[in-house]
């Protein structure tokens, strides 16, 4: 029985090799698909049962794919998407939590700057792309 295994590892891990297999986005494809599955089980829509097996149709092609470059273009558009989504939160997280700076995003570029506190409305410069805006510290 142990050998079998062996065996069975070694076969799996050979027709893996040069497939791109599992990322962020195959994960979060995965839980989207599995929450719409169940949704449509509990409300009995067959349309979230079709869109949740296309989801996890195309996930599958994902992880079992050799095009890497492609895979990866679509990886990284998803981080930025993800990225540029949860920097406002990001933001106001820090500015609830640090008591000595105030943060800003850069409109421009996206970097986050720190301020001290207490100085009223001032005149922010990106340290990374130069753009001055207005901000209330």
């Amino acid at each position: 029985m142990k050998n079998f295994l062996k065996d069975l590892e070694y076969k799996a891990a050979r027709f893996m090799y040069g497939r791109y297999g599992a990322d962020e986005l195959s994960r979060a494809c995965l839980i989207t698909a599995g929450i719409l599955l169940i949704a449509s089980l509990l409300l009995k829509m067959p349309l979230l049962n079709a869109v949740g097996l296309i989801l996890l149709i195309w996930t599958e092609f994902r992880m079992y794919s050799r095009n890497t470059a492609k895979r990866r273009a679509e990886r990284q558009a998803y981080l930025n998407l993800k990225y540029r989504t949860q920097r406002p939160f990001r933001v106001m997280k820090l500015n609830r939590t640090e008591k000595e700076y105030k943060h800003f995003a850069c409109p421009q570029c996206g970097r986050i700057v720190r301020v001290p506190r207490g100085h009223g409305r001032i005149t922010v410069t990106c340290r990374q792309c130069g753009k001055s805006f207005e901000g209330r510290s």
